[in-house]
């Protein structure tokens, strides 16, 4: 596992990864649930949506911590600063490295962040922001193929 250097940098990865292994358990099962019809003999007796290991927060903390250790300490620092801090530009390879990581990822670890009280007061401007950042690199991922990025 590799070091933070920066307390940001940290402060980032935990809190988005965090964010999304709250977020993606609850969507999974929606999806899952949705896309699978039940079986003849299925009364609906049985109502459980998640395995108990999920509901202890177990499931969420493994999905947070395998994200943030996908994401360099300098792509994680420049993810945490350009959401929460300042919008700066982010790198063609940090873009490359975010949306490796997925979407579910991303969001997660934003609204574990988010959770944090000295940044919930700030969501009405960082939520947008992680939409954009996002998008962006999205669309840098497109039409730069990590080979020639910075």
């Amino acid at each position: 596992m590799a070091r933070f250097t920066s307390f940001p940098a940290m402060v980032v990865v935990v809190l988005l990864a965090s964010a999304i292994g709250v977020l993606l358990p609850k969507v999974a099962s929606d999806i899952f649930e949705e896309s699978i019809a039940p079986a003849p003999e299925y009364d609906g007796s049985y109502v459980e949506e998640r395995p108990a290991f999920i509901e202890d927060g177990e499931y969420e903390a493994n999905f947070l911590d395998n994200c943030k250790k996908k994401l360099t300490d300098n792509c994680g620092t420049s993810i945490f600063t350009t959401i929460f801090l300042k919008d700066e530009v982010i790198t063609p390879d940090c873009c490359h490295q975010l949306v490796k990581i997925g979407l579910a990822c991303h969001n997660g670890l934003v609204k574990h962040i988010i959770s944090i009280p000295e940044f919930k007061a700030n969501q009405s401007i960082t939520l947008p922001r992680s939409v954009k950042i996002w998008n962006k690199c999205k669309l840098v991922t497109e039409f730069f193929s990590p080979s020639h990025s910075p």
